[in-house]
């Protein structure tokens, strides 16, 4: 008697979030949902390049900043709780109400996020690039370009925790410039131990 054919389970997809909400229950309801959220986050994060991260919905008045702080929560909500009718709706009128805090702010005359960056190549080819507030790395990570961002922060708390015989240097030597940094090695590890004795006479 032959054995049965052997057949592969599909692979399970994989969910962001824990499925409990009615909309998370099925493969087919679950990619719809996350599809509607997909379009809340991108124009999330098309505002919040714009303005920051966060910010701009300290840009506008007290009462639109009280309606788009109601979506967010009825947003939230759906999402625990709702089925993918509620997560539609609810990801429609998110997207508008970031709409309409970009189109507040702009009115407002509010002051866009222009990062201010210093870049520079380590010795690996990785660049660095340096900006002065979380704003503008927010802004600058989203330009798609690959490399480190840091905040003036960040190098900061960097450098407190990494102490080095470098650091006191440059706090003796104001201006002194690092060009590169090489061990000091012990001459005699570095000879063969059979080597025999040397002809120099030293006077100790």
């Amino acid at each position: 008697m032959g054995r049965k054919p052997f057949k592969a389970k599909p692979a399970p997809i994989e969910m962001r979030r824990e499925p409990t909400a009615d909309w998370m229950q099925t493969n087919g309801t679950y990619i719809q949902g996350e599809s509607a959220l997909a379009e809340v986050d991108k124009v999330a994060r098309e505002v919040e390049a714009k303005w920051g991260v966060d910010r701009v919905r300290l840009l506008v008045g007290e009462e639109l900043r009280t309606k788009f702080d109601n979506q967010r929560f009825k947003l939230n909500a759906a999402i625990r709780g709702g089925d993918l009718e509620d997560v539609r709706e609810q990801s429609e009128r998110m997207r508008k109400a970031w709409r309409a805090a970009d189109r507040a702010a702009t009115a407002a005359g509010a002051q866009r996020v222009t990062p201010d960056v210093w870049e520079v190549a380590g010795d690996d080819g990785v660049v660095f690039a340096i900006v002065r507030t979380t704003e503008e790395a927010h802004a600058l990570v989203g330009d798609g370009r690959l490399r480190e961002v840091w905040t003036l922060a960040e190098v900061a708390r960097a450098l407190q925790s990494f102490k080095t015989p470098v650091g006191d240097l440059k706090r003796l030597f104001p201006g002194a410039r690092v060009v590169g940094i090489r061990e000091a090695r012990d001459p005699l590890l570095l000879m063969p131990d059979d080597i025999g004795g040397l002809d120099d006479t030293i006077p100790f």
